[in-house]
């Protein structure tokens, strides 16, 4: 394969699948990641590890995507992220 625009795809749940994302960093000659979901997490439990995290009782409003990625820090490790926008 050539070199590609780097992509994730998402594949839902269904019937005896699992839902899985599919990791295409573009790389000529490259690797095509496929990951299952292992385990799902609430908004609001993130939430409330974040608070109790951080120590406060609130977040404040428009921080949503940093508490998300301190929450991704804290338990998996420093996070690069990538805005996805639907084709």
């Amino acid at each position: 394969m050539e070199k590609r625009e780097a992509r994730v795809f998402y594949v839902q749940e269904r019937e005896g699948q699992k839902a899985m994302l599919i990791f295409d960093a573009g790389h000529a000659n490259g690797e095509i990641y496929v990951y299952e979901c292992v385990k799902s997490y609430s908004t609001k439990e993130i939430q409330e590890e974040v608070k109790k995290h951080l120590k406060v009782n609130n977040l404040v409003k428009g921080t949503e995507f940093t508490a998300l990625s301190t929450w991704i820090e804290k338990n998996y490790g420093f996070p690069i992220s990538w805005k996805l926008v639907s084709e």
